[in-house]
């Protein structure tokens, strides 16, 4: 039986994890952000890091980058925080907590891409716009 020589395993894990943590690393910089209708990218305004509130309802990756999406408060700080939201299908965003509807950021900085939602977009500084209140069962 050969024997492995001390510490090789250590090294070849080491190796491996190192590789793992840079090619996340990677994909982190190719992911879309999510920007309000004036830039401002919205995690960066909260100051936390990327998709920590906000992330894509739809998956943007390097490959697909053209493609656009809406943007809620669905990342793991707002799960933590037991406040985070839900994608609908049609681009809203649902806050189960406010029962409202609203439509929040979008990774099309520009807001030029059909996917970004134009509702109240009058130039209003208001970054993130409530639609409607859920009727509470009575």
């Amino acid at each position: 039986m050969a024997r492995r020589a001390r510490g090789a395993h250590s090294t070849a894990s080491t190796a491996t994890l190192h590789s793992a943590l840079c090619l996340l690393w990677l994909v982190n910089q190719c992911i879309a952000s999510c920007y309000w209708l004036d830039r401002t990218d919205v995690n960066a305004w909260w100051n936390v890091s990327e998709y920590e509130y906000y992330q894509p309802c739809h998956n943007v990756t390097a490959s697909n980058a053209t493609a656009a999406s809406m943007c809620c408060a669905t990342g793991p700080g707002r799960v933590a925080q037991g406040n985070a939201d839900r994608c609908m299908e049609n681009g809203l965003c649902y806050s189960d907590a406010l029962q409202l509807y609203w439509r929040e950021s979008c990774t099309d900085p520009t807001w030029q891409d059909p996917a970004c939602i134009k509702l109240f977009v009058n130039g209003t500084s208001m970054p993130s716009s409530p639609l409607f209140q859920k009727p509470r069962a009575s």
